[in-house]
């Protein structure tokens, strides 16, 4: 899943050696506005984003962070698994897969 990153606003703000008063003004809104978007403490509207976007010039994926929970990591080792045991002419070896896949069921603490 695909979230908006808040620490990129500060980041690309700073890349393009702006103040918060100089994007507040270039987006027209209060500082304090801006300030409470920089630090996530209010929920970025995706018009805003895109006039962010051109203000701080960067594409719209620089601001997007792939999170995903523990949940998407299980459908991930069952696609996996399923493509595994029904691929034919396998590349990867049972062994290096059953491998791979132990050690990412353990560092998620999946059983």
């Amino acid at each position: 899943m695909l979230m908006f990153d808040c620490t990129k606003l500060k980041e690309g703000r700073v890349l393009k050696g702006y103040t918060l008063q100089e994007v507040a003004d270039q987006r027209q809104i209060d500082i304090h506005a801006y300030w409470r978007l920089e630090k996530g403490k209010t929920d970025l509207k995706v018009f805003h984003l895109l006039k962010l976007t051109d203000i701080l010039d960067q594409p719209i994926e620089y601001f997007l962070t792939a999170q995903y929970t523990q949940e998407d990591f299980r459908k991930i080792i069952c696609t996996l698994k399923f493509l595994h045991e029904n691929t034919e002419n396998n590349q990867l070896t049972d062994r290096r897969f059953n491998d791979g896949l132990e050690l990412l069921e353990q560092s998620l603490s999946i059983n």
